[in-house]
């Protein structure tokens, strides 16, 4: 379907109109509005490629949805009340040439918490009277204070309290910058600042975000919100006073983006390119756009940024965790942002949330008025320290090193440490006995060298043991010594030596298994597993007259026979 010149939909009126023509455009667009569109009470649905053009206040949602494509063009729109724009992940937005502009914006102004004399939050005050002495009012956000706030004015310093207070100031300046400190460098926050002369004559009001400032940023609640899946095209427009969130595609061509920032793209796969003569201004935080760790960010030579303290670009990320073998892995971290160390250990699922799990930055483009950082983009680069992992294979007590090692943390959110860990691999399990070909036949009565090899295939070496059972009962097998055991390095391969012998006659295998940390939140996180030998006939053992069985038992008789002699003996000697 092409594009279709959209009437003013409904409820979207100039304020002027009068109540009787509003009835009469509201029956009539029953009839002329397109089949693609559609005008719930308070949203009007688009499902087609649409074009608006025109001075309208809009007070309604939009959504565009269903593959449907929405052209804004040539057009002023005013948001009244709370209105969004929600484009799903088929559809697009395109606003070129225009204005988007919310009635109610963010207007409180917040300082950034410094106090060098450099970074002083302040706000400039238009008096044209420069001859005849002003009071200048400044009230605090909502149930603030200015308890231990101190106001700069050129020489003069002034000391606030309460949720408004007043200073006066002399005339005769071209400007009035007034300068602001907090108690212990906390915030200082303004809603409203109002200018009278000292005899009252004269009284002016100010929306404190409605100054020119410096080293403050916007502070309030939005009403106009855009939330992007799909696409949204900003070329040649200007928006003011809306907040954005996006999953999808942004592309930001020559506009002007005031009390908007920070843009917040919430997925690794969004992402947004800024290009030409485009500038933000008065974002509501100290940067322009909030990024996942993955998302695209392209930022054009000439685009201009908030400036000042706001930098143009944070990355963020939450919800990342380490996940060890074994729980209580005591780590350390240097080098994560405004944090010089931090440790932590594994629960006894051997998982650990880095800083409980809670959003933390992890890249900063710096604004073009830094004057304190070298590099104009700062990355963190923070290294996982392990400071104690130990189980049964290098315990303490060796001069064997920690499980883990060191390792610089990435990006996923679920961080496997499975590095400078063994990896224990069965290669064979071998029975001599003395045939050398066909069958291996033994007898009762043996004992029969076994040759166990095994290899580590991981990253850091291991001392561990095995243990032996019958395959066909399951049962213990005598081997010896018991627990044979080995130290392999890493990449080592080794063998382990150990005797079996077997007390019932039948075919007969062995079966041999690693023993493996009883830590071990997954038994196989090491790998070992078990291996069972060739079979073993095992026969009588050869007799010459059966003076082999008889013999043992003659002997046994006659030892059993001078023993009860002697204790015959013995009693007859006490009686």
């Amino acid at each position: 379907m092409g594009d279709i010149n959209f009437p003013i939909p409904i409820r979207m009126f100039v304020k002027e109109t009068s109540t009787a023509l509003i009835s009469i455009i509201f029956t009539l667009s029953i009839f002329f509005i397109p089949s693609n569109v559609m005008a719930e009470q308070d949203e009007i649905l688009i499902e087609g490629n649409i074009t608006w053009e025109g001075e309208m206040v809009l007070d309604d949602d939009i959504i565009v949805a269903n593959g449907a494509s929405l052209t804004i063009t040539n057009s002023e729109i005013i948001a009244s009340g709370e209105v969004e724009v929600f484009v799903d992940n088929t559809s697009s937005l395109i606003i070129e040439n225009s204005e988007f502009i919310s009635e109610n914006s963010p207007s409180y102004l917040v300082g950034f918490g410094y106090c060098d004399y450099e970074n002083r939050s302040a706000i400039k005050i238009p008096w044209s009277d420069q001859s005849e002495e002003a009071i200048i009012t400044f009230r605090a956000i909502n149930s603030g204070t200015f308890d231990g706030v101190t106001v700069y004015h050129r020489e003069s310093i002034y000391n606030l309290s309460g949720s408004e207070d007043s200073i006066s100031v002399i005339g005769g300046f071209s400007d009035y910058w007034i300068e602001f400190v907090g108690p212990n460098c906390y915030p200082v926050s303004l809603s409203e600042v109002e200018v009278s002369t000292s005899e009252n004559l004269d009284s002016f009001l100010f929306n404190a975000g409605d100054l020119v400032h410096k080293n403050m940023m916007l502070y309030g609640d939005y009403e106009l919100f855009f939330e992007i899946q799909g696409n949204l095209l900003l070329e040649s427009s200007t928006i003011e006073g809306a907040k954005f969130t996006s999953i999808g595609d942004i592309v930001v061509k020559n506009s002007t983006l005031n009390r908007v920032g920070p843009i917040i793209l919430n997925s690794n796969l969004a992402s947004i390119a800024l290009s030409g003569d485009t500038r933000f201004s008065n974002s509501t935080d100290d940067h322009d756009i909030r990024a996942k760790a993955e998302s695209t960010i392209d930022w054009g030579d000439d685009v201009i940024g908030s400036g000042g303290l706001t930098d143009k670009w944070e990355r963020r990320i939450a919800g990342q965790f380490l996940k060890f073998d074994i729980g209580f892995v005591t780590y350390e971290i240097l080098g994560m942002f405004n944090s010089p160390t931090y440790t932590n250990f594994s629960n006894d699922e051997g998982i650990s949330y880095i800083r409980g799990g809670n959003e933390r930055v992890i890249e900063i483009a710096w604004s073009d008025d830094n004057s304190w950082e070298e590099n104009e983009i700062w990355k963190e680069v923070a290294i996982v320290n392990i400071l104690s992992y130990r189980t049964a294979w290098n315990p303490e007590i060796t001069d064997m090193e920690n499980y883990g090692g060191s390792f610089i943390l990435g990006t996923e959110l679920d961080i496997l440490v499975d590095w400078d860990i063994p990896n224990i691999e069965w290669v064979s399990l071998e029975i001599n006995t003395s045939t050398e070909e066909g069958e291996k036949i033994a007898k009762i009565g043996d004992s029969l060298p076994a040759y166990a090899t095994l290899k580590n295939s991981g990253s850091a070496s291991a001392m561990f043991s095995i243990d032996c059972n019958i395959s066909s009962t399951g049962n213990p097998a005598m081997i010896s010594p018991s627990y044979p055991h080995i130290t392999l390095e890493a990449g080592e391969q080794g063998i382990i030596s150990f005797k079996w012998r077997n007390s019932e006659i039948g075919n007969e295998s062995l079966e041999c298994r690693v023993l493996t940390p009883t830590q071990l939140i997954e038994d196989d996180a090491f790998g070992g597993g078990e291996i069972t030998s060739s079979m073993v006939i095992w026969e009588e053992e050869e007799n010459e007259g059966g003076l082999v069985y008889i013999m043992p038992a003659l002997v046994a008789l006659v030892v059993g026979i001078i023993i009860y002699g002697r204790q015959l003996i013995k009693r007859a000697n006490r009686i």
